[in-house]
């Protein structure tokens, strides 16, 4: 549902590579906390009922209370997400019912990417942080209480070495163009036929070079 509106803003050629979402267990002692304050009424009903309306209105305030604790662990769990596209990285940050944080970033300002397992819960069940180095001035994109943190730190690292390497062929293809514009513009100042077609074969000796380097 929530990721439906998110596949709809995203930009031009943008696709998700991954969606995650902090682990369960985190939740396990709220929802718990939860069930007791829905449950607890029921088994206390016609005792509470026997104190009069003060009673009866205990009754409702814990129901009341063990609902909306509920809901709020649910829509927490629900909009805390990370979303890894091939373009950018969005960190969504839901901290109740009416506060959310949307912190994002293109992989080109990407410094570092780290993760952390700390304690002996992380430890025994793999869960932990991820944390981006930025090169913006804002605060580094980091999402706790994730399963696998490394996962997560390779696949970001992986994208963005990918990234730096069509780029970088990008930037050599240009060279290569303007390459190709400098012998151009020698033939037009009136080169002999033999000195052009040595400038030819030394591209082509050059380029295959650079291919067999690259291999």
């Amino acid at each position: 549902m929530f990721e439906d509106k998110i596949i709809k803003n995203l930009k031009e050629e943008e696709e998700i590579i991954d969606i995650v979402r902090n682990y369960p267990l985190v939740f396990a002692v709220p929802i718990t906390i939860s069930v007791i304050f829905i449950i607890a009424p029921f088994f206390l009903l016609f005792k509470l009922f026997g104190y009069g309306w003060w009673g009866v209105l205990l009754f409702f305030i814990l129901l009341v209370f063990g609902i909306i604790y509920g809901s709020r662990q649910f829509i927490m769990y629900s909009f805390n997400l990370f979303v890894i596209t091939n373009q950018r990285i969005i960190d969504i940050d839901q901290r109740g019912f009416f506060d959310r944080t949307v912190s994002e970033t293109t992989y080109d300002k990407i410094q570092d990417v780290s993760f952390r397992i700390k304690g002996i819960m992380q430890t025994m069940f793999h869960y932990g942080s991820v944390i981006i180095q930025t090169a913006s001035t804002n605060a580094n994109i980091e999402l706790n209480h994730i399963k696998n943190p490394e996962r997560i730190q390779q696949l970001i690292v992986r994208i963005t070495q990918d990234l730096v390497e069509r780029q970088r062929k990008k930037e050599s293809d240009k060279l290569s163009a303007a390459e190709l514009l400098e012998m151009v513009k020698k033939i037009k100042e009136g080169l002999s036929e033999e000195e052009i077609n040595k400038l030819s074969a030394d591209r082509k000796e050059g380029g295959n070079n650079e291919e067999i380097t690259d291999i």
